[in-house]
């Protein structure tokens, strides 16, 4: 849909600029200089079509933007979800589980605390048709974090997203989403 719309945009406004460029072009009176009648009009045109041009690039993100798929961060969690990333392997811990794979609920808001233990990882986490949900870095020294509501019950499965040696395609957790 979204093509679509730029589509039909950049037709109308480039039918515009020909339209404009066409009747500047071919108004011409005698007895006058060039630059005399045209430039105050080009100057006109050019400030109307900007002004235009923001009009519609300031409704067109203020349409797209409330649609993101994002809350806001500022929620209070109802579970933190602390991860350590090191070679080749997931350690995830919240109050009631501990280990490579742990049980959450769904339609809570959850916050990954994820961090890496000795190299930069990237934690990933797939949905059951291997789509990515979400995903943020873990580096050592540094404590991102990721805030994640699960709105569909499930497993799901973490994925290491940057190379980090010999077994990286080992490095795999899981989220069984209830």
């Amino acid at each position: 849909m979204a093509v679509i719309i730029a589509g039909v945009v950049t037709f109308v406004g480039s039918t515009i600029v020909f339209i404009l460029t066409y009747h500047l072009l071919s108004s011409k009176d005698e007895g006058i200089l060039p630059g005399e009648k045209v430039i105050p009009t080009v100057y006109k045109m050019r400030f109307v079509y900007f002004v235009s041009l923001v009009v519609v690039l300031v409704g067109v993100l203020t349409f797209t933007l409330r649609s993101l798929p994002y809350f806001h961060a500022d929620e209070t969690p109802d579970v933190t979800v602390k991860v350590e990333a090191r070679m080749w392997s997931w350690l995830m811990k919240t109050p009631g589980s501990e280990g490579p794979q742990i049980n959450l609920p769904a339609n809570k808001v959850i916050e990954f605390q994820v961090t890496g233990v000795d190299i930069n990882h990237g934690f990933g986490i797939y949905n059951d048709q291997g789509q990515i949900v979400a995903q943020v870095q873990a580096m050592p020294g540094y404590t991102n974090i990721l805030h994640h509501k699960f709105e569909k019950q499930g497993d799901y499965l973490v994925l290491c997203m940057e190379y980090c040696g010999l077994l990286h395609h080992q490095m795999i957790g899981k989220l069984i989403v209830r």
